[in-house]
């Protein structure tokens, strides 16, 4: 696990704050001897991370071995008030960097149809890969997770994606930190569905303006538009209660 000393505080949690590349190159020179286990907090995580309810989350996000800035706005919203976050990687941009190094490598996808190892093998070099999926609805500790959990706790996978929602990705993540010796967890959302075209990401454009939540809430009004409004209502909350409390940079949720 990373020395949670040499993170970068935030609004209660905090990250690695690394490049892309530098976030590569430390989970691949990392995972084929020891366990990584990677999650990239969005705006929805960080807001949630911050309420009382969410203790099962804290606790995942607490095994985590690298925490990564998902969030254009966050990183915008760091330099407007001083928060010390300079990089964004997100899992969408991550996925395929790791994937791309996959030669010798056995994968696992948990969560993405069957057929997605088709299209995934003929974009990348990667040596074998398998697919777990658990039927809609999965929630942590069902039948369905503990099969999940199960599925992806196999050492001779080297890199696991996990492409669920939070937080049962984190939870699986959580699980799996205590089982595996060896070999990278990633939750990574939606990212498998952007290589293969199943959803489509913002022009690079609006992805550099932090403007990817605004491109996804047009093309998904009904299932993103009122989450979003939730979300920057939650971070605007959370921000004004940190500012007077004098608590912007600090790490206190785990």
């Amino acid at each position: 696990m990373q020395n949670q000393n040499s993170r970068t505080p935030y609004l209660g949690i905090a990250v690695d704050d690394w490049s892309l590349e530098e976030a590569v190159f430390f989970i691949e020179s990392t995972y084929s001897s020891k366990f990584v286990g990677v999650v990239t907090p969005n705006v929805d995580h960080v807001v949630r991370l911050n309420k009382q309810t969410e203790t099962g989350l804290r606790q995942a996000y607490s095994t985590a071995s690298v925490i990564l800035n998902d969030s254009q706005v966050v990183k915008f919203l760091s330099k407007f008030l001083g928060l010390g976050v300079r990089n964004t990687v997100r899992g969408s941009d991550l996925v395929p960097a790791l994937l791309a190094k996959c030669d010798d490598k056995n994968v696992l996808l948990v969560g993405p149809d069957q057929d997605v190892p088709t299209s995934l093998l003929s974009s990348f070099p990667i040596k074998n890969i398998d697919v777990h999926t658990p039927p809609m609805g999965v929630v942590v500790d069902d039948e369905h997770f503990q099969r999940l959990v199960e599925a992806a706790s196999d050492d001779s996978y080297d890199l696991v994606l996990i492409c669920l929602g939070c937080p049962v990705s984190e939870n699986a993540l959580e699980r799996l930190s205590k089982i595996r010796t060896r070999g990278a967890v990633i939750c990574c959302g939606a990212s498998i569905d952007f290589l293969t075209g199943k959803q489509k990401r913002a022009p690079h454009s609006m992805q550099q303006l932090g403007l990817e939540w605004f491109y996804r809430a047009i093309r998904h009004p009904r299932r993103l538009g009122n989450r979003y409004a939730r979300n920057a209502l939650g971070l605007l909350h959370l921000v004004t209660v940190r500012f007077f409390s004098g608590s912007l940079r600090t790490r206190d949720l785990w």
